[in-house]
């Protein structure tokens, strides 16, 4: 394979060679084949690059047409934060209780790498190099202990040994992919998931696919993570740039429900109290548009109307409660039961009761289950199951991660005030983070004095349009674009005034800043920032994101 891929680069390489021959320009030609000055990639030329070289833990990184990286097909990694994740051996410094000597080495310092692997470099075996295959050893010399690279997963190549007696696979080739066995590199292998799942990987749901053995995610549910996924309005205070005037209204508070789409309730028309049904309106005053609560689906009551001119249900109901019969809208009714018990709710025991409003009464229940990932009971959690809370549906300001613990909320990872965000320390040009053109970077934190630098690359017969969101009630951001080391434009939008102004947005079009490619840096801090270090800039969480049609 690497073979058919060497001739296929270097007859490409001679087809644009003879074209060059032609007279044709020296600047970058972005789909030629070849990695030119500027590009970070162009089609199945990557460099040296890949999913882990760029951060990630896994994956299969590709080359957009536009010859910029597309990570789409990579996996996020918690490799770095000193904590043991699916699929690694060890974190920095936290080894997992091992050691050489647990490895089956004599002595020596264990390691950890730079993907959480064990490193046994630094290992020692005084059997080592008497070309006899030990115990703790993989191999001695010219002693493969009868292995070659098809033992350990690969798909052919010449298997070797390091001097500390342990295999040398850089001369092994691809994977076996396809062949329904995790191989060495694979996530997966068609259905084979490795016994993964959506919720083992941090998702809240959904169903986990096999693209190319790496994981496929598309398909995994992300309400909750303030990441406005696929099949989702917003996802908690992340609205998606949207507001009650872009959905049709006159003003008001646009905000998310749990199930991540849109709660326009506290949106509001300026007719709303003029007595007539306007657009966007499901009654106003008295005038409820014919609508009554039979119409509604209820049995009877009273509807009336909220002021900002829509339907309250509060009064309506059913009223076959008490008949004996269990109909729609009732869990049980007087003794009826419905043939159900604790137990089918997920309890160890006790009563089961029928409330006065027909819903089965469980304060007799005995004995939740936890850890089956049902809320019963007196359980705030259940595993992975939140009940659709949040950080910030609890009440955090600054976000965070809700985990669950014993059934009941783990509040640690919350934030209720401004904290250090995953990209720190990005204070200055040097240590700017490259971001993803298409991509969304959520839940980023600008702190006290704080100053964070992101960069990208731009290609300049394109448009860009780079938005940072934000509340403005929290307090106001700013932004400057920076090109050859120089200031070259900004955003400051007053957003102190009342009512206050949400994001920084600059379009970016072909023409702009003398049409050049390259390398773009922009910061992003609190206004104010000028009077630090012991000045008080506004602070704010907010997302970022670089777009290019």
């Amino acid at each position: 394979m690497k073979i058919k891929v060497f001739l296929s680069i270097l007859v490409l390489v001679f087809s644009v060679s003879c074209a060059g021959s032609d007279g044709g320009s020296d600047g970058p030609k972005c789909g030629n084949g070849i990695m030119d000055e500027g590009e970070e990639c162009d089609d199945i030329d990557l460099g040296d690059s890949t999913c882990s070289s760029l951060g990630f833990s896994s994956g299969g990184l590709s080359c957009k047409e536009d010859c910029t990286f597309d990570t789409s097909n990579c996996q996020e990694t918690l490799c770095g934060n000193h904590q043991i994740d699916i699929g690694e051996e060890c974190d920095s410094t936290n080894m997992n209780g091992q050691s050489c000597s647990t490895k089956g080495f004599d002595g020596g310092t264990l390691a950890c790498s730079e993907n959480c692997q064990f490193d046994v470099s630094g290992c020692t075996s005084e059997s080592c190099g008497n070309d006899a295959v030990e115990e703790g050893e993989d191999c001695d010399g010219s002693n493969l202990d009868g292995k070659d690279c098809t033992d350990i997963g690969y798909a052919g190549g010449t298997l070797g040994c390091q001097t500390n007696c342990r295999f040398d696979e850089t001369s092994c080739e691809d994977s076996l992919c396809g062949n329904m066995i995790i191989n060495n590199g694979e996530d997966c292998d068609g259905e084979n998931l490795n016994g993964q799942s959506c919720s083992l990987l941090g998702y809240s749901d959904g169903v986990l696919a096999c693209n190319g053995c790496s994981f496929d995610t598309s398909g995994c549910d992300n309400c909750g993570n303030n990441l406005v996924d696929s099949g989702e309005d917003c996802d908690g205070l992340n609205l998606n740039s949207q507001t009650c005037s872009t959905r049709g209204f006159d003003g008001g508070n646009l905000s998310c429900n749990q199930d991540c789409t849109f709660d326009d309730s506290s949106c509001y028309n300026d007719n709303c109290g003029n007595g007539s049904i306007d657009s966007g309106e499901d009654c106003d005053g008295n005038n409820l548009n014919s609508t009554t609560c039979v119409n509604l689906g209820y049995n009877g009551g009273s509807l009336s109307c909220y002021s900002n001119c829509s339907f309250n249900e509060t009064q309506c109901y059913y009223d076959t409660c008490g008949n004996g019969s269990i109909d729609s809208g009732e869990d049980c009714d007087g003794n009826n039961l419905d043939s159900t018990s604790c137990t089918d709710l997920g309890y160890t025991g006790g009563t089961l009761d029928c409330t006065s409003n027909c819903l089965f009464d469980e304060s007799q229940c005995i004995g939740a289950t936890c850890g089956n990932s049902i809320i019963e009971g007196s359980e705030e959690c259940d595993n992975n199951e939140l009940d659709g809370q949040t950080c910030f549906s609890l009440g955090y300001a600054w976000g965070g991660d809700l985990d669950c613990s014993s059934c009941s909320f783990d509040e640690s990872g919350c934030h209720s005030s401004c904290y250090v965000d995953r990209f720190e320390s990005n204070d200055g040009s040097s240590s700017a983070i490259s971001l993803t053109v298409g991509s969304y970077y959520g839940e980023l934190t600008a702190c006290n004095c704080d100053v964070d630098w992101f960069s990208f690359y731009r290609n300049a017969s394109n448009t860009y349009t780079i938005n940072v969101n934000f509340s403005g009630i929290d307090g106001d951001l700013d932004f400057e674009l920076f090109y050859g080391g120089a200031w070259i434009d900004g955003s400051y939008a007053n957003n102190d005034g009342s009512p206050s102004v949400d994001n920084e947005t600059l379009v970016i079009s072909p023409s702009d800043y003398g049409g050049n490619s390259g390398t773009y840096y922009f910061r992003i801090y609190g206004e104010g920032i000028s009077s630090c270090p012991g000045g008080s800039n506004d602070t704010n969480l907010y997302s970022v994101q670089v777009t290019s049609p």
